[in-house]
């Protein structure tokens, strides 16, 4: 297994609960499934890593489309490769995904800016692609996990923002992280150091940065967001996400929370488990509803 994924995998190890406890999907478990080629790789932007992999819609006729976006702790070690199965299964589906790469934290410009400008400038390259590979700019999904979660949530916050973004027409969570200044009780962060390597200090040095970064911070969205989380995830924990529906609900969002039972952290990317099939059912509902 590639250096890169084998670290994934202890992390996913460090962070779990004894085996004798529960027997989660890991990493190298993620890996191991078949990951398809996209059908073609666009650059959107001049950095060798502004790029995404475009799987094609099966069927006819003009497509829905995922913007899909990898987790990995925000970290240069961890690539778009893993999250090639649900990217797969999705497009199986009639729906087409633009997967996007990213500067992360340890390429050069990675970070903050760098990270986010990435993500916006990616899912605003839909519009470019759509003429020429039958994509439908009015059912435009974000999907994202872990790391990849907050900013499927951060491109919510940004098309309030700014009046040139592409907006979604709905946003699906996986184990998100909304807040990234959440802390646990004993005052560790999600991914150990990689928020306030990611944000270029801690919340306290940078409060605005934080507020701007952090979804949560930022409701309501008025955008239909589905939150998805596994009841047994040690990565991210599912009160993370439960936290920010309630507020996203009490500020007016559409927002549909789901805690999948006997899931962990990387079963809610992999196609062939209960979590798969459920992300896939929600992405079906969303691209159905323009």
């Amino acid at each position: 297994m590639p250096l890169r994924m084998a670290r994934y995998a202890l992390l996913g190890l460090l962070s779990a609960a004894p085996l004798s406890a529960q027997t989660m999907m890991t990493a190298r478990d993620l890996v191991a499934l078949p990951q398809p080629a996209p059908d073609t790789t666009i650059w959107y932007g001049a950095d060798s890593l502004q790029f995404g992999e475009l799987f094609r819609a099966r069927g006819s006729g003009r497509a829905p489309v995922v913007v899909l976006i990898h987790g990995g702790c925000w970290l240069a070690a961890f690539d778009r490769r893993h999250i090639r199965s649900l990217a797969g299964a999705i497009a199986a589906e009639g729906i087409a995904v633009w997967s996007l790469e990213y500067r992360r934290v340890g390429n050069p410009g990675g970070g903050w800016p760098g990270s986010f400008d990435d993500i916006g400038a990616g899912t605003d390259y839909v519009r470019q692609l759509a003429p020429a590979f039958g994509l439908d700019t009015g059912r435009v999904i974000v999907a994202g996990h872990s790391a990849g979660g907050h900013f499927a949530l951060w491109t919510g916050v940004r098309a309030k923002q700014s009046s040139g973004a592409l907006r979604p027409t709905a946003i699906l969570a996986l184990a998100a992280v909304p807040d990234l200044a959440w802390a646990r009780p004993d005052g560790t962060q999600i991914c150990g150091d990689a928020i306030p390597r990611l944000m270029g200090g801690t919340a306290a040095e940078f409060p605005d940065r934080y507020r701007d970064a952090s979804p949560g911070r930022r409701l309501p969205l008025g955008i239909t967001q589905a939150i998805l989380t596994g009841a047994n995830d040690q990565i991210v924990p599912p009160e993370l996400s439960r936290t920010y529906a309630a507020a996203a609900r009490a500020g007016g969002d559409q927002v549909r929370l789901i805690e999948v039972p006997a899931a962990g952290h990387f079963e809610v990317v992999a196609p062939n488990t209960a979590a798969g099939r459920e992300v896939l059912a929600i992405l079906r509902a969303m691209a159905r509803s323009p």
